[in-house]
């Protein structure tokens, strides 16, 4: 599966990096979100991305 990691900088989130792991590698404290290997990297960073920077405050 693939972790994602997003950093704010500036006012704005952006996807900070992508890593490939396994279940063992998940922590109870992870804050990363997983995916599995066949999903869409790019779109899925590309939604997370703007719910984070939408409007409402974040």
């Amino acid at each position: 599966m693939n972790a994602l990691t997003f950093q704010e900088h500036d006012g704005k989130w952006a996807l900070a990096g992508v890593q490939e792991v396994r279940a063992s590698d998940i922590g109870p404290d992870d804050t990363r979100i997983l995916v599995a290997r066949e999903a869409d990297v790019d779109w899925l960073a590309e939604a997370v991305e703007a719910y984070l920077n939408r409007e409402t405050g974040r």
